[in-house]
């Protein structure tokens, strides 16, 4: 795969080298005996991952699907605080630790993989409106 200076959107990008590079793929499994397999692609150049910029645009249908998934988290989260307070004989301490552990792994950490995408898109937008990329030139993502 040749190395491009030309901004592809549906094309893999190294966030480290900031340019469309070789890469390679290389197959993953994941699961207990290996059924599950993946790919990652690889650039050839500093062996970092790479990623097609249109899986990190959270513009449109990505925004919303995440954004409901923020209302049903913090609905349980409701009913949550609802019912302990019902419940007296828990103490303070198991409250407290249960919101902590509810609000890293349910709130914070989603907003940070988003917020995460969002910032690499952001980075490899620039790099190609700095090359002549223009935004409607990509209305849809390739199948």
């Amino acid at each position: 795969v040749a190395v491009s200076q030309e901004p592809k959107y549906d094309k893999p990008w190294c966030w480290t080298c900031q340019a469309h590079k070789r890469y390679k793929y290389v197959q993953t499994s994941y699961g207990g005996s290996g059924e599950r397999t993946g790919r990652k692609t690889i650039c050839r150049s500093c062996g970092a991952r790479m990623w097609k910029p249109f899986l990190m645009d959270l513009g449109g249908f990505r925004l919303g699907c995440s954004l409901m998934y923020f209302v049903p988290v913090i609905g349980f989260f409701a009913f949550f605080l609802w019912s302990i307070n019902a419940e007296s004989s828990t103490s303070s301490t198991d409250l407290f630790l249960g919101i902590v552990v509810f609000v890293i792994f349910f709130i914070l950490l989603p907003a940070y993989l988003l917020h995460l995408m969002a910032r690499k898109y952001a980075v490899w937008k620039k790099w190609a409106k700095e090359r002549g990329w223009e935004e409607d030139k990509t209305t849809a993502p390739p199948p």
